[in-house]
């Protein structure tokens, strides 16, 4: 019986065990799931917070290739829009557990606060012009990059297939974005000061180099719906303008004399930078429709696995219960009926239990056949006792009998044998006798002679 518990408790562990494990898979699967969530909505915030650094930037770079002359009614209010999304950026950071993250991503995100730490020096530098427009644009590009960086962690924290291709194509695509807000910086400020400083001509081929890379790039592992969207977008007559003004900057680069307004340039751009933001929201929109799909199918997935395996562990648990009692009641009811037959010697009596197809059924049928055997040999041998037994008594008439009728034997013998000496001594005296007539028949022989 013991050994039978230990059986069913090992099974019941065991299926436990299993049981917790997948509990354990599911529960993992859904906190990295909502880890990736709150890093996806980490990007959306950086997303927004990197959109108008970016237009800060192409102003701030404007405003010091004027020297001053243009962009100064605008650049304070963008600097306003900044802070406004810095402010969410921060708050996200403070509640979103940053030390349950990776190290890499907590060193990134301090790396970051300490550049944002410095706007504040730089934005005076910039009103006072006491900073070069290519040092100026350098701070924010590194900023922004950093923040760019941040977006390839989030990729990368993902373990989905589906959820990284996504977010990868989301990654590339700000990088896309980011080299646009770049090349609106350093044409602001080129256009702004009407000639091209020196090695900047050869920085903004190499964006517009970049740029067509990180598209290419982005549409490899963009869905088709985002690939389409972003091929109708593309056809917006902002983008065209764009291409205009490109051209204008390449033919007259060694010259200079663009004429063209920093600000209409600025305009412009910003109109295309603003559709690139629309494929961006929808991007992230995209990746929190997957993350909510996949969370939903990971606690279904969960309910399910528990459902499953209490359905499946409980009917395990009935049907090893129902075992195991037969098997106890099989043994307790051999058990009880042997030791009947032991205690009252009563061979005639088979032992009976109620499931008589199991192997313990068969084992009671050959005791019982045992039993039988054993009882007919007992009977065939008090038989036998019992015919040995009354064959015995008659043998012992016989020798009675026969021990009579020797004792008579030996009268008879001892008569006969007295009779016999009786006939030996009348035959001894005729013996004598003729013995004497013999010698009387010679002496009247010889008389005669």
């Amino acid at each position: 019986k013991r050994k039978l518990l230990l059986v069913l408790v090992l099974v019941i562990g065991f299926l436990a065990f299993n049981m917790v494990q997948a509990l354990r898979d599911s529960l993992a699967q859904k906190a990295r799931l909502e880890q990736t969530a709150t890093l996806v909505g980490l990007s959306e915030k950086l997303s927004l917070f990197i959109h108008e650094t970016q237009k800060e930037r192409g102003m701030s770079a404007g405003f010091i290739g004027s020297a001053g002359k243009k962009f100064g009614d605008t650049l304070p209010k963008q600097r306003g829009l900044s802070d406004e999304t810095l402010k969410g950026l921060n708050h996200y950071i403070d509640t979103m557990g940053l030390s349950s993250f990776p190290k890499a991503l907590q060193d990134e995100i301090a790396s970051l606060r300490g550049d944002i730490a410095q706007m504040k020096t730089i934005r005076t530098k910039v009103d006072k012009l006491e900073i070069g427009m290519k040092e100026g644009i350098a701070f924010y590009t590194d900023m922004n990059a950093k923040i760019v960086k941040v977006t390839d962690l989030v990729a990368k924290a993902s373990e989905v297939a589906e959820l990284v291709k996504v977010l990868s194509s989301y990654s590339n695509f700000l990088k896309l974005k980011e080299l646009a807000g770049i090349e609106r910086a350093t044409l602001s400020g080129t256009f702004a000061s009407n000639t091209f400083a020196p090695g900047i001509f050869g920085r903004w081929n190499g964006l517009m180099a970049s740029q067509n890379a990180y598209t290419d790039t982005f549409l490899a592992f963009a869905t088709e719906d985002i690939k389409e969207q972003f091929k109708q977008k593309m056809q917006n007559n902002a983008v065209k303008e764009v291409e205009k003004y490109r051209a204008i900057a390449q033919e007259k680069a060694n010259e200079g004399n663009f004429g063209v307004d920093a600000q209409v340039w600025f305009n412009t751009i910003t109109q295309k930078i603003d559709i690139l933001k629309e494929i961006d929201d929808t991007i992230a929109q995209q990746s929190n429709a997957m993350l909510e799909r996949l969370q939903s199918e990971a606690t279904q997935h969960m309910i399910q696995s528990l459902a499953i395996g209490g359905v499946f562990g409980t009917a395990l648990l009935i049907v090893l219960l129902s075992i195991q009692n037969g098997i106890i009641r099989s043994v307790q009811s051999s058990h009880a009926q042997m030791h009947h037959i032991a205690t009252t010697k009563d061979l005639t009596k088979p032992i009976v239990l109620q499931n008589n197809h199991d192997e313990l059924a068969q084992m009671a049928d050959a005791i019982n056949e045992m039993v039988e055997s054993f009882g007919l040999t007992i009977r065939q041998t008090v038989q036998a006792m019992s015919l040995a037994n009354s064959q015995s008594h008659r043998l012992d008439g016989v020798i009675v009998s026969l021990g009579h009728s020797i004792e008579d034997q030996e009268t008879k013998i001892e008569d006969m044998n007295l009779l016999v000496s009786d006939v030996g001594l009348q035959l001894d005296s005729v013996e004598e006798a003729s013995v004497g007539t013999t010698e009387d028949l010679h002496v009247t022989s010889n008389t005669l002679d």
